[in-house]
């Protein structure tokens, strides 16, 4: 049907989105996940025909219970590098000996608490007065305040260091960190796709 150029078209009058999300690409899966979630599939299928829902139920539950545990040990690793990650800032600005930083880790990483807060975010709470206490213990493993000893044969060694401010610090500790949790998060996703 033709409209002359003074009609009113009244079709398609609902307003569209100017922006369409992008689906995102799933992961490549490899043959043995392949074969091992069509087998999981088809025992599906099988235990739905036969009407086994109990099997079904227990299956299920067995499968949350797997994903929660490794849920829940990703949060500890997390929780665990984020006050490893504190302790270790509040060290070496007080001039602890990086060569004594497990034994640093070791005696103080019970005092320091985490805060969660309503937002989700975890806060890391007592770290710079722990590291205080074991300083006033363990002295001799912390550096003096005394000035370095230059090696003058080699003067162009120092001026070519790059001294980093304590928020480029924070930065590349943030960067290291979000790199370790995605290792682990995809190194968890393979182990539960080899699992099915």
């Amino acid at each position: 049907m033709r409209r002359a150029q003074g009609d009113i078209m009244e079709e398609n009058t609902q307003p569209t989105e100017s922006t369409e999300q992008v689906a995102e690409q799933p992961p490549v899966e490899t043959k043995g996940q392949k074969r091992a979630k069509a087998k999981a599939e088809l025992e599906e299928q099988t235990l739905k025909e036969k009407s086994n829902y109990k099997a079904l139920w227990e299956r299920s539950e067995a499968e949350k219970k797997a994903l929660l545990t490794k849920v829940e040990t990703i949060d500890r690793q997390y929780v665990d590098e984020k006050k490893t990650s504190l302790l270790e800032r509040e060290a070496l600005s007080l001039g602890l000996d990086p060569k004594h930083m497990d034994y640093l880790k070791y005696k103080v990483q019970d005092a320091v608490q985490v805060e969660y807060t309503s937002l989700g975010n975890i806060n890391v709470l007592g770290a710079k007065d722990a590291v205080e206490e074991f300083r006033m213990n363990h002295p001799e493993l912390f550096k003096t305040n005394s000035r370095p000893n230059i090696n003058s044969s080699n003067p162009g060694s120092v001026a070519n260091a790059k001294v980093l401010s304590p928020n480029e610090l924070l930065d590349l500790q943030k960067k290291i960190l979000r790199l370790i949790i995605e290792n682990i998060k995809d190194s968890l996703s393979q182990n539960v796709n080899n699992n099915n």
